[in-house]
């Protein structure tokens, strides 16, 4: 790139439901579907008196604040405006109402209200997170809306997409009233303690899946599970729905949702980087919730050009993620010259291990340029390892199936010996949309090197990927049916 302002055009970049910018978590697969904007940023300016919850397992000086919203009133349940009740109360109450269940009294809402924070807590243990029940004193903060209206809105939970968490103040949103189907199972109050547990779990996992959305977290990120590689695409054995980004395109099932989920690796490597990329917008907020993030590499959007050979590939470096087990890079990049520009980065491996790369071309803060690429790994003698065009996953099918996003996304990649390897951008040559020059894109790597004993699977997981490279791309499925 060879233009002054190209370090302003590298704002925070994602990629979600074929170029949306905000991702909803839908039930199964697609039963419900909406166009309607979560709760607005008002909300965030409502008086609320509640007791502060500050939880022991968040560091007091964490630099990102996170407002539990149990309190607001800006709707009725019905489509109208306020009622005197709190949103919170009017969408569970009708997700009891749905569900044929004893409507859940002060106490039994304190119980919920509780566990979701404990699970918000344990979920994001580690991190610099302070969850607070309360509305913060100052800001930059974020929230999670737990009254997100329910009425005509089809989704369990909606929310902003933040690729290093760029910009503060963002809603996460739940709406509680269509949870009705976690219920249905029961009658009137029997078993109600196993009513609370479920729900609650429910909830709470919806909320961190939210909130990680805004942290830069996408659904097919659940799918970095390390038993998931290119000899097990076909057949994941459900591991990507263990965590918290899993979503009803993954398979995730309502007992998956009542059980408590964690963090994959891929979706701490997106923890890793928030932050890092203050250089490329140093007037935002640039929150992070690790130490030590990974900067962005504005290299490649200077005077500088990545080549398109061996020769003059640009040369990455990896740091350690704090959290994730990877070392990473973040690399803000364009196509250069030509809608024909191929850019090669060159990464330099000193052991046997895995590796994960994926391209961001959605820029929420500047003008609407995309870009729709493939991604080419090639070992030191620049034979192709893997190719990658499109995402596509569905339920236990990774690299298969129904088309998510132009964005491609390299899923745990064998490596099985040290040396240099090279990451290749260019044009799809079935593009959605032109490819145009100055058209902009993040890509992010990561490695996790694998312990002496692991290099014998890894050879085997290596053979397979010859194979399943030419399955990936555009040519899986005709159309386009994005879910998010």
């Amino acid at each position: 790139m060879r233009r002054g302002s190209g370090r302003r055009r590298h704002a925070k970049l994602a990629s979600c439901a074929g170029g949306q910018l905000r991702c909803k978590e839908l039930r199964q697969f697609p039963d419900r579907s909406s166009h309607l904007k979560p709760p607005a940023m008002k909300r965030l300016l409502a008086a609320s008196i509640a007791l502060l919850v500050v939880l022991a397992a968040n560091n007091a000086s964490a630099q990102v604040t996170v407002w539990v919203d149990f309190t607001s009133d800006t709707h009725n349940g019905t489509g109208g405006g306020p009622n005197g009740i709190p949103d919170w109360i009017d969408e569970l109450d009708k997700a009891t109402a749905s569900a044929g269940v004893t409507t859940f009294t002060p106490a039994e809402r304190s119980m919920i209200e509780s566990s979701i924070m404990s699970d918000l807590a344990t979920i994001y243990s580690g991190y610099s997170i302070s969850f607070t029940t309360s509305v913060p004193g100052s800001s930059p903060f974020d929230a999670i809306a737990f009254g997100a209206s329910s009425f005509g809105f089809g989704s369990l939970g909606v929310a902003p997409l933040d690729v290093a968490n760029v910009a503060s103040g963002q809603v996460a949103s739940v709406a509680p009233g269509n949870f009705d189907f976690i219920l249905d199972e029961f009658t009137g109050s029997s078993l109600r303690s196993t009513q609370l547990a479920q729900i609650s779990t429910a909830l709470a996992g919806t909320g961190a899946h939210e909130l990680l959305h805004t942290l830069g977290g996408m659904h097919h990120h659940s799918y970095s599970n390390p038993g998931i590689h290119p000899a097990t695409y076909g057949a994941t054995g459900g591991l990507q729905n263990l965590h918290i980004m899993a979503t009803g395109p993954t398979g995730l099932t309502e007992t998956g949702r009542e059980t408590l989920r964690t963090l994959s690796p891929w979706e701490r490597a997106m923890l890793d980087v928030t932050g890092g990329a203050a250089a490329a917008y140093p007037t935002f907020d640039n929150q992070s919730v690790v130490t030590s993030p990974v900067p962005i590499d504005l290299t490649e959007v200077g005077a500088f050009d990545a080549g398109s050979t061996l020769l003059s590939a640009m040369a990455v470096s990896l740091s350690p993620g704090e959290t994730s087990g990877f070392d990473l890079a973040l690399v803000a990049a364009d196509i250069d010259g030509s809608p024909g520009d191929v850019d090669l980065f060159k990464i330099s491996l000193g052991s046997p291990g895995r590796l994960i790369a994926e391209i961001f071309s959605e820029n929420r803060f500047g003008a609407p340029f995309t870009v729709d690429t493939t991604l080419t790994l090639l070992d030191s003698s620049g034979t192709p390892m893997m190719m990658v065009d499109d995402l596509f996953y569905d339920g236990d099918m990774f690299a298969s199936g129904v088309f998510h996003g132009n964005d491609p996304y390299m899923l745990n990649i064998p490596i099985v010996a040290p040396g240099m390897y090279f990451l290749s951008v260019a044009g799809s040559p079935m593009p959605s949309f032109p490819t145009s020059p100055g058209d902009a894109y993040w890509l992010m790597v990561g490695f996790a090197a694998v312990p002496e004993p692991g290099i014998g699977v890894l050879m085997v997981v290596a053979i397979s990927t010859l194979v399943v490279r030419r399955r990936v791309g555009k040519q899986q499925v005709p159309g386009k049916c994005v879910a998010a």
